[in-house]
């Protein structure tokens, strides 16, 4: 109910473009609540333009006046100026560093050990170039053969998806991980690798 989201909430905050329209019936009384929104990224680069989510996602973020709109980094809030015209503060980014921290190991340190390199193949979203990602960790096995160790994250083995991309060689797959396993995965690793064709 709307009526009763703008007076109960100091604030209401969209984080994602199809919900900005949800915070447009909304009237601040004296200012409260006020509505905001958390600009993860440019999306109209990941639809279709000319389709109807595509104009909706541009749309978002001048749809409302008085709009906080806000941003973890000066190249997305460039990116929407830039666009669009809107501005937007940047809240910088951040991490969690009571979960996100150095811990004990729990193999040997590189180059005891291999160099143990992890990615994240995400199938369900091109932009994050779960190919390409497989195909350089591919050639990066190719190269250094058992000298590097293949951790991979962010999808079902049995997903078809990650059937059709390029697998032939070694690598081992933690799946689809919680935010604390996402962290203990990533301690045990020495490189993280991200392809994303967007970043």
């Amino acid at each position: 109910d709307v009526a009763r989201l703008a007076t109960e909430y100091d604030a209401i905050v969209a984080t994602y473009y199809p919900t900005v329209e949800w915070l447009a019936p909304i009237t601040p009384q004296a200012g409260r609540p006020a509505r905001g929104y958390y600009i993860q990224d440019f999306e109209p680069n990941f639809l279709a333009p000319g389709t109807e989510s595509y104009q909706r996602a541009w749309d978002s973020y001048t749809l409302i006046p008085n709009l906080v709109r806000f941003t973890k980094t000066e190249w997305n809030r460039d990116e929407v100026k830039s666009q669009t015209g809107a501005d937007c503060h940047v809240v910088g980014a951040s991490v969690n560093t009571d979960l996100f921290r150095p811990r004990p190991r729990s193999g040997p340190e590189w180059p005891e050990g291999p160099l143990r390199i992890a990615a994240m193949i995400r199938v369900g979203t091109p932009w994050r170039a779960p190919r390409l990602t497989m195909e350089v960790l591919k050639l990066a096995y190719k190269r250094y053969h058992s000298a590097v160790e293949i951790l991979l994250f962010g999808t079902s083995l049995d997903d078809p998806r990650f059937a059709a991309l390029p697998r032939s060689f070694p690598w081992k797959l933690a799946g689809l991980l919680s935010q604390r396993q996402v962290a203990s995965f990533l301690n045990d690793a020495d490189l993280f690798v991200d392809f994303s064709t967007y970043q």
